[in-house]
């Protein structure tokens, strides 16, 4: 009763993560010529035995101008390269399972094949087949590097007063690969080896999977070049008008590539592996009437993206009072129609600013600070995963197909010439505020967006030879508020600012051209794609109307016909989409933080707290349908429905007799596992002194600090009762805690 595989792996696998982070940045300044030179180096342990990760950086920068100051040229140079490696894999298994004996001896652990299938086969020469992670840990050789640069160079020249013209240019360049060796000894290349193993005719075993490493790699590439042109006027007329504006041109084009394979019989010692069949399918030794090719890992794709723009930004500004905003962009891909006003989207914006207290009715010095700003305008974004033309993916038919390695096309985006980009039409009303002691300050905006054309996917019929098509679909309409008030209190060694934030935001969907199936609402949730209804908003949360308990045998109830029913089939095939429960977003509509800092002479302490509200979500319970094939089950079995009367305290079903999956999945989609999200968390808190020489001038740096920072601490509050962070289902936020100095030389 003691075992707790949770408990196991924290006791075994996991350690402190250790982060080591190293910088030395040198600067100087001749008038003419300017220079940065910045390395950079992170050498980290992380929280599982055997893994680490590395990376370095460099920065280079360098700016020269003429002696008329009008010409400058810079370059910018800028590296990171990072290694990750990893040799240990963390086991999954029942949550009851142990990874030691009482005696402290490494112990097997279930996965795959039942233990009384492997003790069946356990004399028939094949490799060992029990499943020990213990023996696993630090085995692995995985090794993923990684190299990004990137070259910046500009071109400006003063051509008069206030007028500047500019070219930019930019070389990125990223490569990388991965290289995971699972050795003989581990439980995956034993398991590999052993599922295709072969009996001949006279009862012989032999392998066309051999015995040794198997090696995956991987390698991708990708390069971009990015140039820009603009012109820059900055100029201000006597006292009252200042005038700003940039505008240009920039064309972009970025290509990839990448490609992988696997080798099997792979020997690190010598660097050689053996001739494979990636064509016959063999039966699994486990069960002969499965049949499957071996993998081959082989796979090879590449991408091209252009993308054209003209922009265009002005600003003026009258007697530090008024201002006038305009921006406007046209942009133009080769992803989206083949009509010229669909490859191109004409983007804009117009703002305006009143700064109130400049005014003569409020010129007291007591009067605060007052600004009243308004935007409005259409932003655009774009699928890049998404073409106008009819695109396919090549490749291999899959190892269970009937006829294997056979080169196919699966069409991945039928034709659409009707595509195009999503815009969101932004209006935008806001406030800035402090007052004339700096006591007090903050902003208020309201703001307005509507999402036209928005992207995704939604159902199609079967014979069109697709089940989902992606493209325009959806309009939405948000609405909400961001308000930000923080304060200066102290002015003598001890000071306060805190600072809160409350963010509010109410969405719903205007426009939905697909229709709306009952089942995928209900799994909506579990999918990263929104399923839209219109009135809604675009994250929501539905569900089956909740019947309780039969008092008599325990069983989950519905409603079939306005009638209670036990009839789940039924009751699931008969809901229609307008039946369901609604419980609200699925998304936080108000949310944000209260952050405190406290300083005193040298010390300082910073403490936030987060909070998330009127959210919903679905929580996890116990499966019937699974735990009575033997698999894990889930802590609500013990607050199960057992005897007449448990229906008053508890919504857990009674165990059925046998494994039923309708009652299954009409509980699960039930009213009676949605609760509230809404919580309160300590997020983070930070810790430092400071000393600098001010206070000990003999000190050899300008000021050293040494600080603590610890982040998802603790749950504070929330709504619901059920024990699992509403915001991390599968597992607990990672709690961090840092240690660092910092001196400044």
């Amino acid at each position: 009763k003691n075992a707790d595989l949770r408990r196991d792996i924290m006791d075994n696998y996991h350690r402190n993560a250790v982060f080591r982070q190293n910088s030395l940045n040198i600067s100087g300044n001749s008038g003419s010529h300017r220079y940065f030179l910045g390395f950079g180096y992170d050498d980290n342990a992380s929280n599982v035995i055997g893994n680490s990760n590395n990376r370095f950086t460099l920065t280079l920068k360098d700016t020269w101008t003429n002696a008329n100051g009008k010409l400058e040229f810079s370059n910018a140079v800028f590296l990171t390269s990072s290694n990750n490696r990893s040799t240990t894999s963390l086991p999954q298994g029942n949550a009851y399972a142990s990874l030691r004996d009482e005696q402290g001896n490494p112990m097997e652990l279930d996965r795959n094949l039942s233990r009384r299938f492997k003790a069946s086969v356990a004399d028939q020469g094949l490799l060992d087949w029990a499943f020990i992670p213990l023996n696993e840990i630090g085995m692995f050789d995985n090794h993923t590097a990684n190299t990004d640069w990137r070259i910046n160079s500009n071109l400006s020249y003063n051509i008069a007063d206030g007028l500047k013209a500019s070219v930019l240019y930019q070389y990125w360049n990223n490569s990388g690969y991965t290289r995971d060796r699972s050795p003989v000894e581990s439980y995956h290349t034993r398991d590999m080896i052993n599922m295709f193993t072969q009996r001949d005719a006279e009862g012989n075993l032999f392998r066309p999977i051999p015995v040794g490493d198997i090696l995956e790699t991987s390698s991708r590439s990708a390069y971009s070049h990015h140039l820009r042109t603009q012109l820059t006027y900055s100029k201000s007329f006597g006292q009252d008008h200042r005038l700003h504006a940039i505008g240009g041109y920039e064309i972009k084009n970025m290509e990839g590539l990448s490609s992988s394979s696997f080798f099997y019989g792979y020997r690190d010692d010598l660097g050689i592996s053996s001739t494979m069949d990636f064509v016959t399918q063999w039966p699994r030794f486990q069960n002969p009437g499965q049949r499957a090719t071996i993998r081959s890992g082989i796979g090879h794709s590449g991408n091209i993206d252009r993308f054209i723009s003209y922009f265009l930004n002005a600003g003026y500004a009258f007697k530090n009072k008024y201002d006038l905003t305009l921006s406007a962009r046209k942009d133009q891909s080769n992803l989206f129609g083949v009509e010229t006003n669909q490859r191109g989207v004409p983007l804009w914006s117009a703002g305006m600013g009143w700064t109130i207290n400049q005014e003569n009715f409020a010129s007291s010095p007591n009067f605060p600070y007052l600004k009243l700003r308004t935007t409005f305008g259409y932003n655009g974004n774009v699928d890049r995963s998404l073409t106008s033309s009819i695109t396919a993916r090549y490749q291999n038919s899959l190892p269970f197909s009937f006829i294997p390695a056979l080169p196919i096309a699966t069409i991945t985006n039928p034709p659409n010439p009707d595509l195009r980009w999503e815009r969101i039409k932004v209006f935008n009303l806001g406030l800035d505020f402090e007052t004339s002691n700096g006591l007090m300050a903050g902003s208020l905006e309201w703001f307005n967006k509507e999402g036209i054309d928005l992207i995704g996917s939604f159902p199609v019929p079967a014979y069109t030879g697709m089940t989902t098509f992606r493209g325009n679909f959806a309009n939405t309409l948000a609405r909400g508020f961001d308000l930000n008030i923080s304060a200066n209190i102290g002015k003598s060694e001890f000071k306060w600012r805190p600072n809160f934030f409350w963010s509010n935001v109410k969405e719903k969907v205007t426009k939905y051209e697909a229709p709306t199936l009952t089942s995928l609402l209900i799994n909506s949730l579990f999918t990263p794609e929104p399923l839209p209804v219109e009135g809604r908003p675009l994250f929501s949360v539905f569900s089956y109307p909740w019947g309780g308990l039969n008092p008599d045998n325990g069983n989950p109830r519905g409603f079939l016909d306005g009638e209670l029913s036990e009839s789940y089939f039924q009751i699931m095939n008969n809901t229609m989409p307008e039946d369901l429960v609604f419980h609200g977003s699925a998304r936080p509509t108000h949310f944000g933080a209260f952050r405190n800092d406290f300083f005193y002479r040298g010390f300082s302490l910073s403490v936030n707290v987060a909070y998330r509200m009127g959210y919903y979500y679905r929580r996890n319970s116990i499966n019937y349908f699974t735990l009575l094939r033997g698999e894990i089950g889930h802590g609500d079995y013990h607050d199960r429905w057992q005897n007449p009367g448990d229906e008053a305290h508890t919504q857990i079903p009674s165990r059925p007799a046998t494994a039923d999956l309708n009652r299954n999945n009409f509980f699960s989609a039930s009213a009676a596992l949605v609760e509230k999200g809404d919580h309160i968390r300590l997020q983070d808190v930070r810790v430092s002194y400071a000393i600098d020489k001010t206070q000990l001038n003999f000190l050899p740096f300008k000021r050293l600090e040494i600080y603590a920072y610890a982040n998802n601490l603790a749950m504070i509050w929330k709504a619901s009762d059920d024990p699992l962070d509403p915001d991390f289902r599968t597992a607990r936020p990672l709690r961090t805690l840092a240690l660092g100095l910092r001196a400044d030389f």
